[in-house]
């Protein structure tokens, strides 16, 4: 565990102190400057673009209903949680213990995010998008 584990109870859920943003994380102790604050395993999304909602036409004749493509009216709520580029559409999403309710201030931050020192799959860091479509499960993490 010393060598291998995270500790996983350094933050805890609460209600927020921003307004409007629902639940938070909080520390559960004083974390020394560098402390890995929560492990995040990462889902890697291809292609932002399954992230977008479209305007649907009417149903055909045998009830299905297809997307009108050319017509984007909104994105999903977990484009909001992800980490991404503009000069690419891979999306990178945590899936971590609670890590989704970190939030913070962004002129002055108070943590970190950087790649996981023991990645699982560190040969993915050197992939290209297109090559990171082929797998169907996580290998890349933050901490």
């Amino acid at each position: 565990l010393e060598e291998n584990g995270a500790c996983m109870d350094h933050i805890t859920s609460g209600p927020s102190t921003i307004p409007q943003a629902g639940r938070g994380a909080f520390a559960t102790r004083f974390l020394k400057k560098g402390t890995v604050v929560a492990p995040s395993p990462l889902i890697h999304i291809p292609d932002r673009s399954a992230l977008h909602i479209y305007e649907e036409f009417p149903p055909d004749k045998e009830g299905y209903v297809a997307r009108n493509t050319d017509k984007r009216v909104h994105y999903q709520l977990l484009l909001n949680y992800c980490f991404g580029h503009a000069n690419t559409t891979m999306l990178l999403s945590p899936y971590g213990v609670l890590t989704s309710l970190i939030n913070h201030d962004h002129t002055n931050p108070n943590t970190e995010v950087q790649w996981t020192k023991n990645m699982q799959r560190p040969d993915w860091l050197e992939l290209s998008p297109d090559k990171l479509e082929d797998f169907s499960f996580s290998g890349l993490s933050l901490d």
